[in-house]
């Protein structure tokens, strides 16, 4: 008999811990799916809003007509008579306006609740706040690094701070830009007209320094020609630390030149003929110079041009891509 206690003892409390822990289980299923489907939708409102900013040109409606240029309407945004929704793309999917971009960019900064309702981010039941921007194609979460324009403003950066304490999911999408030249730096006395400097550029006594940053995702010298007839023509191209200086850079007669330190060596680390009509592309040429001299990404680096009867144009961009021709980056989207 006492031993049979004993048995119906054991059972108890061996059902009693199976019950407990069921019950412990039974309680914590529901917040790890919740947690589930919450990821979920969030990663469906991302996507959802990479396609309706990538891929459609945009629209609007109102009394007097509609068409796609919603950028130009500005005077129109919130108006009750007036229907809209702000797609980025210029007749192609992922192929994206800059006057649209930066316009996107001013209606969210001055407007971000209109923005959430055009784009259906306020819903019956929830509302979701987001963040958009645009950055260069080696940019990471933990190391953004936003594209500028050519006077050196952020192109996109638009929505509510991203929270370091809630789920978030992130989008990204590869995309091509539209003009590119307010992107992309031209300057080195262009065919005669006014010089327009960056402003990490300045102009000492005819030559030019700038700070850049490492990598340069574009350095493309463009010759035109001599700038007067029966004269000796360079090109030199000199990097150096922050730490340096660059009193002078000039090139051998006839030649462009690359180098590093205060000064164009005798053994540069680039060095060409200069010829009528040729592009000069020295964007690898140069990140190779700099990595093999210890820089990591985001170190600034000293450039200095010293320039000679030239008549060019420098394609100079250190957050925008040139591939096939075209601005490359990619719209990184964060809803919460």
């Amino acid at each position: 008999m006492m031993e049979g206690g004993k048995l119906s003892l054991d059972l108890l409390i061996g059902l009693s811990i199976f019950l407990f822990t069921f019950m412990f289980i039974a309680s914590f299923l529901p917040g790890v799916f919740a947690d589930v489907r919450n990821e979920i939708g969030l990663m469906h409102e991302a996507y959802r809003l990479g396609v309706v900013l990538a891929e459609m040109d945009g629209y609007w409606r109102n009394s007097s007509g509609n068409g796609t240029n919603w950028h130009e309407k500005s005077d129109q945004w919130g108006k009750p008579d007036f229907y809209f929704f702000p797609g980025l793309a210029k007749g192609k999917a992922d192929y994206l306006s800059y006057e649209k971009i930066r316009a996107f960019n001013n209606l969210a900064k001055s407007n971000y609740d209109l923005v959430r309702d055009v784009l259906g981010l306020k819903t019956f039941d929830r509302e979701y706040d987001f963040n958009v921007s645009l950055e260069s194609l080696d940019s990471t979460p933990y190391s953004p690094f936003l594209v500028k324009n050519r006077t050196g403003e952020v192109v996109l950066q638009a929505g509510k701070p991203i929270p370091s304490s809630a789920y978030v999911s992130r989008y990204e999408r590869f995309v091509w830009i539209d003009p590119y030249y307010d992107l992309i730096i031209q300057d080195m006395n262009p065919r005669n007209l006014p010089r327009n400097f960056p402003k990490e550029c300045i102009d000492i006594e005819g030559d030019v320094q700038c700070e850049l940053t490492y990598p340069i995702k574009l350095f493309r010298v463009n010759v035109y020609g001599q700038a007067g007839p029966a004269q000796p023509w360079w090109l030199g191209i000199c990097f150096n630390y922050l730490t340096g200086s660059i009193p002078s850079c000039n090139a051998d007669p006839g030649k462009i030149e690359v180098d590093f330190g205060p000064h164009i060596s005798d053994n540069p680390v680039f060095s060409d003929n200069l010829v009528e009509g040729k592009s000069y592309d020295l964007t690898q040429t140069i990140n190779r110079m700099l990595k093999e001299r210890g820089f990591r990404i985001g170190d600034k680096v000293l450039v200095s041009f010293g320039v000679k009867n030239i008549d060019a144009t420098l394609d100079l961009s250190d957050s925008v891509a040139l591939i096939a021709g075209k601005a490359a980056a990619k719209i990184v989207i964060h809803v919460w």
